[in-house]
This record gives structure tokens, sequence and C-alpha cells, in this order.
């Protein structure tokens, strides 16, 4: 039976658009002439592994598996003048010793580019990603493709957004607009997309004298069934540079009400009051306070750059919806996939998304830690047609570390904890991992890894669940 059609309906699933888009992100590349070549790769993974809870069970029905993979990624990259691009496809085989009709091939794909259509002025960027979801964060979470399990679903996303940017004497122009689309590949998750825009204009980076700005955003998100979210914002920033690295400012404008579900109008004043510290180019902190249709807001960033790495510090909340949440994964270049636990497919409900983040990244000469802490809250959560939900929270730490323990062999080992509590459910997920690679020369490797993951609920211990897992495996470089 064909599919009912209303005012919110929004399209029917096009399976091959995101085929279209990668193809369309691959032609840019030889349209744009420029003298740097680019840099093809290929890496190919095999190995062995053994886990001690394939499906992961609770404790006392755990069920032990080998299993072979086969892991081959293509890249292509390059940097320039007038082109950056960065393409990475990755298929994982997995074929399992006495599941053999668990065996399957994930596919995930990682690429972004950005090419200068007219130098130092108009450019475009494109994004395809492929990877998978969990389903629903009320089973078993699995952290990794390995587990059989039906909690997951292959996400596909696409971005194109042309952008101009110049500067005119001392004041910065910036005008963008963009169409981002998701879709899954099931017919149990509504596809979504995003139509936004965005236009600045501003002195600021003059750092000296009266600093002023204008400043407008649209968002329109809309759902095969759900009912679109829309949301918009004219501001007008007025301050003054104290000295040439401190600037005060107040914020003042118009918005959207979080509220208002049906009609998207600007009628709701806003305002805040900051300042901005920027002493060099090594050091910046904004921080800002006021009141926004939905409450008291506030606002933060921080970035240092040190000698051998980096720290930063952000804080933001704002209106948000489900649906804007699957364009946020880099599932090769950002391997951190504890982050957004609690996102889920072709969901439409909208919030207040309060979130805050440490980041720092350190390299010294035989080592390289990475540590991230990250905590999240929606409030005045509603379905998209605004019945009220309960809110959501989740918090955890991801760290890396690896260490050049002689010329030829790496440690390495990556801990990430994650705790959530979702509609009165709390519970934490654990995954470390510690592995120890020799490289034989420049193009081949071996390495031995242990991973442990857990899932351990505070309320209920139905899906709580211990797993440990051993690999080989062996990687070639071309």
């Amino acid at each position: 039976m064909e599919k009912k059609k209303d005012r919110y309906h929004v399209h029917e699933k096009l399976p091959n658009k995101f085929v279209y888009g990668v193809f369309a992100s691959l032609l840019l590349i030889p349209m744009v002439s420029v003298a740097a070549p680019a840099e093809f790769g290929l890496i190919i993974d095999l190995g062995v592994i053994r886990t001690d809870n394939i499906l992961l069970s609770a404790n006392s029905l755990e069920q032990s598996e080998t299993v072979y993979t086969i892991a081959p990624e293509f890249s292509l990259v390059k940097d320039s003048e007038r082109l950056t691009a960065n393409l990475r496809y990755r298929p994982t085989g997995y074929f399992y010793s006495n599941l053999d009709d668990a065996n399957d091939i994930f596919h995930t794909l990682d690429a972004s580019l950005t090419a200068a259509l007219v130098k130092e002025r108009l450019f475009l960027d494109v994004s395809a990603v492929n990877f998978q979801s969990i389903v629903t964060p009320d089973g078993q979470f699995p952290t990794s493709n390995l587990p059989v399990s039906g909690n997951r679903v292959d996400s596909r996303t696409f971005e194109i957004s042309p952008y101009w940017q110049q500067r005119i004497g001392q004041v910065d122009l910036l005008a963008e607009v963009g169409y981002r689309d998701a879709e899954y590949d099931s017919d149990l998750f509504q596809a979504n997309n995003e139509r936004y825009g965005l236009l600045q204009l501003n002195n600021i980076e003059s750092q000296q004298g009266l600093a002023w700005g204008l400043d407008y955003q649209y968002r329109r998100m809309e759902y095969e069934i759900s009912i679109p979210w829309e949301f918009q914002r004219a501001a007008a920033n007025l301050g003054i540079w104290v000295n040439s690295g401190l600037r005060v400012f107040v914020v003042g404008g118009a918005e959207t009400s979080f509220d208002d579900i049906f009609t998207p109008n600007m009628d709701e004043d806003f305002w805040e009051a900051g300042f901005q510290y920027k002493p060099n180019q090594r050091m910046n902190l904004e921080l800002a306070a006021g009141d926004r249709s939905y409450g008291t807001s506030y606002r933060g960033d921080f970035s240092y750059t040190l000698k051998r790495g980096d720290i930063s510090i952000t804080y933001n909340e704002g209106p948000s919806t489900r649906g804007d949440l699957a364009f946020e994964r880099r599932p090769i270049t950002n391997t951190d996939n504890l982050d957004n636990i609690l996102d889920q497919p072709g969901q439409s409900d909208r919030f207040i998304r309060r979130r805050g983040e440490f980041r720092t990244s350190i390299k010294l000469s035989k080592s390289e830690l990475t540590l991230r802490v990250f905590a999240e809250e929606r409030e005045q959560r509603t379905t998209a047609d605004g019945v009220a939900l309960e809110d959501e929270r989740y918090s955890g730490v991801a760290l890396r570390w690896s260490w050049n323990v002689g010329t030829k062999t790496t440690f390495g080992l990556g801990t990430d904890i994650s705790e959530r509590d979702q509609s009165g459910r709390r519970d934490e997920l654990l995954r470390v991992n510690i592995d120890l690679a020799y490289n034989f020369s420049e193009r081949l490797s071996v390495r031995l890894e242990g991973v442990h993951s857990s899932q351990d609920a505070t309320v209920s211990n139905t899906f709580d669940y211990d797993e440990n897992q051993i690999r080989l495996m062996l990687r070639t470089e071309f």
C-alpha cells in the first residue's frame, strides 16, 4: 500500500542518494587544478579473535567463539591550496567458527572534502559517512561490531554546503547554506533531512576599538513522518576592545520560541552579556550568560596551545532535535563510539541540549596522550508534536595513550567509560583495550590486543554483560 502523503511528509527514501553524494565528492577532485598529487593508501588487517561472550549474554550464559576477520582500508588524502580531501573506506568482514549464519561485512565510510571554487572566497564542503548505529539504548549495547547483536543498523549521512567568506577592510563576511540527509538500512526508521543557512558580518577579529557584529541563523529539520522542526535567530553584537586582548560585549535579538511547535516565527526576545580574553594567538577565552526563550543560558569557550599539544574546554546549550545528532559521527577519523550513547535512529524528539567538554592532546618524543571528558543533559524534552518526555543525561571519559617502547615496538592503552540516565534507567558502559605492536618493516606489522567490555546497570541488571576478547592481527600497508 502506498504511504499516505500529508503536509508533513518530506520525501520517499532514495537509497542511492548516499552513493550519488560520494560519487560527487570524487568527481570534484580532478575538477580543481592543484599542484600537489593525491596520496592513495591501502591497509589490510588479517586476524583471529577469541571472545568469551559472543552474544553479550548475562553472567553464566556466555558462549565463546573464534572469529576470523579481514579489514582492508582504502584512503585518499589530498591537501593543497585549492583542495583538501580525506576519504577513507573500510569494509570489515567477520567470519564465525560456529555461528555461520552470523557472518557479515560491515561497511564504514568517512569522507570529507573542501574545495576552493573561487580562491580565498567561495568554498564547497562535501561529507559522506556510513556507520553502524545502536538501535535502542534499552538493550545490550555492543561496543564493537564483533558481537552478534540485532541492536544495530547501518546509518548513512550526506552533507553539502557552499559558503562565501571575505574580509572587507576590517570587516569579516561569512554566508553559508547547506543541506544534510540521514537515512537508515531499515524501513523501521524514518529518514530526515535538514536545510540551514548562516549570515555573519562583524569586525571582531580586528581586536581594537568598537566591536560589532550581525548574525542570522536558520534551520529546518524535516522527517518522513513526524512534523518538521524549524528554528530562526537574528542577533546584534555590540562591544568594545578595552585593550588589544580584552573585549566586553552585549548581544540582543529575537529567536523562535522553543515552546512554539507550529509557528516558528522569531517572536521571542533574548539577550546575553560577556567578555572575550585573547592576549595572543595561543590563548582564547570567551564567557557569556543571558536569558533565552527556554530560560537562563550560559556558554563558554577556552583554548590554549601548548608547546607540544593543546587544551580546550567548551560549554554550549540551545534547542536541538534528535535527528540532528546523527550528523556528528566521524567513524574513522574519530573512533570514540561511547559518546552519543543515547542517540536513536529515526527519532524526532526535541530538547534543550546542554553539553560541556574538556579535551587535551599531548605529543612527546616517544609517547602521545589524548584525553576527553564530556557531559550532556537534554532537558525540556518533548515529542515532535509537543508531548512532554523525561529528561536524559550522560557523561563519559575517553583516554588514549601510546608509547614507543623501542624502535620497532609500540605499547597502547585505551579506556572509555560512559554513564547514562534515560527514563529512570541508569547504567555504565566500560571498554578497556591494551595492545602491543611490533613492526617487522615499514609495511608489515603484527599486533596483540586484549579488549574488555561491560555493561552494568544500577537499577536493573537485565542487560548486564561482560565480554573479553584476545585479538591477533597482521597488518600490511601499501
